[in-house]
């Protein structure tokens, strides 16, 4: 009987454990040049359909991703908040591609600010989802090595609602955190 209980405890927690994600993970990476910062979102198709709202297709194909794919391109835009000094930073393009396995990436391009500017991120489309959900951020500095494929990232921290923002300055050094909303323990040291 114990074991039958057991079983029935380690069925139900597997379960809900397994459904506590809805498909609405994100990742972001921030990749900062001497001249722009290139920021890319990647999540699911799931993700996409949400923000599009009434208007997304009622499925994943080929030709609802076709049809979706201009207005989630108009959406990119209102992703992020990029800004310096208070004042919003000049976004270059913005574009939506769809990738293997029903992924979804936005990709944004700033110009960078001149000098030695302190930057703001903050991921404003945390704003649309639940309270649990969350992403993986990732920042990586390609000033001094701008050919550089296998960078490591500079810092990682997970967002969510509450905790959104990632601040960080470029100078001729190179890149530097700067104030985040959490704690530095928070970092993901990976």
């Amino acid at each position: 009987m114990r074991l039958l209980r057991l079983i029935a405890i380690v069925s139900f927690a597997l379960i809900t454990s397994s459904s506590a994600h809805d498909g609405l993970e994100n990742e972001i990476e921030v990749r900062v040049h001497k001249d722009r910062i290139e920021i890319t979102v990647r999540s699911s198709l799931l993700f996409a359909w949400k923000l599009l709202g009434k208007d997304a297709p009622p499925d994943a194909g080929v030709a609802s991703q076709k049809k979706a794919q201009p207005l989630l391109k108009g959406l990119a835009a209102e992703l992020v908040d990029m800004s310096s000094g208070g004042k919003p930073l000049k976004l270059r393009s913005a574009d939506c591609v769809f990738e293997l396995e029903e992924h979804a990436a936005f990709v944004l391009v700033y110009e960078m600010p001149s000098g030695s500017p302190d930057i703001r991120f903050k991921a404003s489309f945390f704003k649309t989802l639940g309270g649990l959900e969350e992403g993986t951020f990732r920042l990586v500095d390609l000033t001094r090595d701008p050919l550089s494929r296998d960078a490591e990232p500079l810092a990682r921290k997970r967002l969510h609602r509450a905790d959104d923002v990632f601040s960080f300055a470029c100078g001729p050094q190179g890149v530097r955190v700067t104030a985040m909303k959490s704690a530095p323990a928070a970092l993901d040291p990976r």
